[in-house]
């Protein structure tokens, strides 16, 4: 999962490992030194990483692209893609309040 991260991370300019809880979302960004250790805190409190989120800024500067993509073994799952949907309206309220206009693209949509 981390070398997928690693991996995929140059193609973004920013990009996460979304983990879900019951109750909650928490995420592991890409770009920290610490991506193992805050991936297995989270696994070992009871979370499971399923999808990945990455922001790419626009030409302008203003907007950001949100992608996002179950991870390979949730591919088909619709919990998972439920949950995906619902954390969505999320990172957008964020990146509206960083300043810059999110434009979400739908789930599966991805960067190659």
């Amino acid at each position: 999962m981390i070398d997928d991260l690693e991996k995929e991370e140059a193609s973004f300019t920013s990009l996460f490992l979304v983990c879900g809880f019951a109750k909650h979302t928490e995420q592991v960004e890409g770009s920290v030194t610490d991506k193992l250790d805050k991936l297995n805190d989270i696994v070992n409190r009871g979370g499971k990483p399923y999808a990945m989120i990455g922001y790419v800024t626009d030409d302008n500067g203003l907007s950001l692209n949100v992608y996002s993509r179950l991870l390979e073994e949730y591919q088909g799952d619709e919990e998972a893609m439920s949950s995906l949907r619902r954390f969505l309206p999320t990172i957008a309220e964020a990146v509206q309040k960083s300043g810059l206009t999110p434009t979400c693209l739908p789930p599966g949509q991805w960067l190659e």
